[in-house]
């Protein structure tokens, strides 16, 4: 399975036309197989937008909702069978703060964004470990003192 995977990602790094597109392929080639569904989310992003991280939302449904943070924005998008919808977002220049919400005994993670004037943006994590590490590794990277975890 990994084998072919790289394979893949060798074929759509080649074809990766736009910074938005190069940069998903980066990140799936860091992410790995796990977030494959994440390969078509450039028909959220704007061709010259950079993906920074992304996160699974957890829902019960096959296809869950991602969390990305580009260069811009904070996007809450959901694939579906017409493609990739935008939920909600906020511009990144305007989030004051970042709070990740560790899981408890019967909750899962959450990240909540708060940005000024806007109203707040939840979301509760898939429990992927690895994911949860780059998120901790990232986002204060991304948003610096505005980072906290709870």
């Amino acid at each position: 399975m990994r084998d072919r995977f790289e394979e893949y990602q060798e074929r759509l790094s080649a074809g990766a036309a736009t910074p938005a597109e190069q940069s998903i392929a980066a990140y799936l080639r860091d992410a790995g197989p796990e977030m494959f569904e994440l390969r078509a989310a450039g028909a959220v992003l704007e061709g010259d937008e950079r993906l920074a991280v992304a996160a699974r939302v957890r829902v019960a449904s096959e296809d869950p909702p991602f969390l990305l943070v580009t260069d811009r924005r904070v996007i809450h998008a959901v694939p579906g069978i017409l493609g990739w919808r935008i939920r909600r977002e906020l511009p990144r220049g305007r989030v004051t703060a970042v709070e990740m919400t560790a899981p408890g005994l019967l909750r899962p993670p959450s990240l909540r964004f708060a940005a000024s004037g806007l109203r707040e943006l939840v979301v509760r994590l898939h429990e992927g470990e690895e994911e949860m590490e780059v998120l901790r590794d990232r986002l204060p990277r991304i948003f610096g003192p505005a980072y906290r975890e709870r």
